[in-house]
């Protein structure tokens, strides 16, 4: 998931041909998905949470500089489409 409270962004970001748009990577995916939002900044790992996520920091155009969270969010996704 790539989220940003703050800005009230939130991607769920799904490793299937349906929703890669031609894209080769999931750094691909997060890019294109930054860079419509603004330029980025910087980018380390979240050193709070053991380097389970990385912190995107992207200066959003008229507005402030955000910190974008990329993180692994399985449990939040439901796959029901596979059947009984």
């Amino acid at each position: 998931m790539l989220l940003c409270s703050e800005y009230n962004y939130y991607t769920v970001l799904v490793n299937t041909n349906s929703y890669l748009n031609n894209m080769d990577t999931l750094g691909e995916a997060v890019i294109d998905c930054l860079n419509n939002i603004g330029a980025v900044r910087s980018c380390d790992y979240d050193n709070i949470n053991l380097k389970s996520a990385v912190d995107i920091w992207v200066k959003i155009p008229n507005k402030e500089i955000y910190c974008f969270h990329l993180f692994k969010y399985d449990e939040g996704i439901v796959d029901f489409s596979r059947g009984k």
